[in-house]
């Protein structure tokens, strides 16, 4: 699987910052891909500008950034928080 990988500077003057979706598809648009093939990593706004930093993976298989590994340490069980049913009352002075 082949991949170009994208790293954008985008500014949106007086609009609050772009979504994946919206992003997606002005990428599939300009690099004549399918919407498909265009993953949007991630968008992350530069504090007090009005300018966004974007990383893109266009696939040169549809669907190919689809299999992402699973993520480390989910279990079906929930996690238990040590002492929270045996907290004391603190006394007072």
């Amino acid at each position: 699987m082949k991949r170009k990988e994208l790293k954008l500077q985008c500014q949106h003057m007086a609009v609050s910052t772009p979504s994946k979706t919206s992003v997606q598809e002005h990428l599939s648009k300009e690099f004549k891909a399918e919407a498909e093939r265009v993953d949007v990593r991630s968008i992350f706004s530069l504090k007090g500008l009005s300018e966004s930093k974007i990383s893109a993976y266009i696939w040169s298989e549809p669907q190919a950034h689809l299999k992402k590994p699973e993520t480390k340490g989910q279990t079906d069980v929930p996690s238990e928080r040590p002492y929270a049913s045996e907290e004391t009352p603190k006394s007072e002075v």
